[in-house]
């Protein structure tokens, strides 16, 4: 299974190693209370959904982000 920003968020935090490169872009992300609105949501959703103007999920953030869980093989 390939991983990427539009795999939804529930299936990226199965991999430690992907929940690794989400914590290094956006430290605290993976916190079980920060989770629970955004499990069925994918990355991309997620910054689109906020019209791309959080801090947390800029476009150059979520486009590192996909470039490493790309790269988990």
């Amino acid at each position: 299974m390939g991983l990427d920003r539009n795999t939804k968020i529930a299936e990226v935090i199965e991999d430690a190693r992907a929940v690794k490169i989400l914590e290094k872009h956006i430290p605290g992300f993976t916190d079980p209370e920060n989770l629970k609105m955004k499990m069925e949501y994918s990355l991309n959703q997620l910054h689109f959904f906020q019209g791309g103007k959080v801090s947390w999920l800029k476009m150059d953030k979520l486009l590192a982000i996909d470039k490493e869980l790309k790269a988990l093989k």
